[in-house]
């Protein structure tokens, strides 16, 4: 049995979603198997970054799995893997939380499949509601009729109108089309057009060139239930995280760049492709 202090020293994470389609991909079919146990470990223990700022050892002795199978299994995950479904970060799993230690890492994909998972919750959620809500309407009428004749019952044709479409637009390719399309239905009706949603992918473009992680920021709004985009703000003095992928200085214009392709920074690469 848990006690209070034990509760708060686990902070309540006593459990993980995973996903179906881990075992259907490089993970699983390539191995090594002690990568996709490890993996599964990683998840039930991550914050709600992503998290998890542990030693193997810790790791080890908080999941009872020997040390030398996880050991393995987080070299393998930080390796890249040219197959993966994630072509982020050249298809790592996890990556180090910071370069001046051995341990602590961050999951990848975790902001993504957290909105994805939110997202699932939240519709189960509504479902739920909706027919508790029906159920009650139900017997109130028959209350209300008890007695009389029977009578058409006259509904609003509003509570069948379905909310403004999303504009279609063209996205760049380094977003996540499937969680746009997920934040994009939560925004409200004036929000949904193209002129709006312009303008929200010119400014996720900016916190992208200023070093920020695009998807992570959309999935994040979408797991808060944010109708906006924001740019990552610091915490307790701590740098703002950017994206975990090594910068460079660009070749053309001897600017640092988080964000970058063949030795130039996005800008000037997209303009050396003619797309500027």
């Amino acid at each position: 049995m848990l006690t209070a202090a034990n509760k708060k020293s686990i902070g309540y994470r006593v459990y993980g979603k995973l996903f179906e389609q881990m075992f259907d991909g490089t993970l699983a079919t390539k191995g090594p198997w002690q990568a996709l146990v490890t993996f599964q470990q990683l998840i039930i223990l991550a914050d709600k970054n992503g998290d998890v700022d542990m030693t193997p050892e810790a790791i080890s002795r908080r999941t009872t799995i020997p040390l030398d199978i996880i050991t393995h299994g987080l070299v393998a995950l930080e390796q890249p893997d040219k197959d993966s479904r994630s072509p982020a970060l050249e298809g790592r799993r996890i990556v180090r939380l910071s370069d001046e230690r051995e341990w602590g890492w961050n999951i990848v994909n975790y902001a993504k499949y957290r909105a994805i998972r939110s997202q699932e919750e939240r519709r189960e959620y509504m479902r739920l509601y909706q027919r508790k809500r029906r159920e009650a309407v139900k017997v109130d009428v028959n209350k209300s009729t008890s007695g009389k004749q029977s009578q058409p019952i006259a509904v609003s044709s509003t509570q069948y109108v379905s909310k403004t479409p999303v504009a279609a637009l063209p996205l760049p390719e380094w977003l996540d089309a499937e969680v746009w399309k997920s934040w994009t239905a939560i925004r409200p009706s004036k929000a949904r057009k193209a002129e709006s949603l312009k303008a929200a992918l010119k400014k996720l473009e900016g916190f992208r060139d200023a070093g920020h992680d695009a998807n992570a920021i959309v999935a994040t709004s979408l797991a808060n239930g944010w109708q906006g985009l924001f740019e990552p703000k610091a915490k307790n003095g701590a740098p703002v995280a950017q994206s975990t992928r090594p910068s460079i200085t660009c070749q053309v214009c001897q600017k640092r760049a988080y964000i970058w392709t063949d030795g130039k920074c996005d800008p000037c690469w997209r303009r050396s492709q003619g797309m500027a």
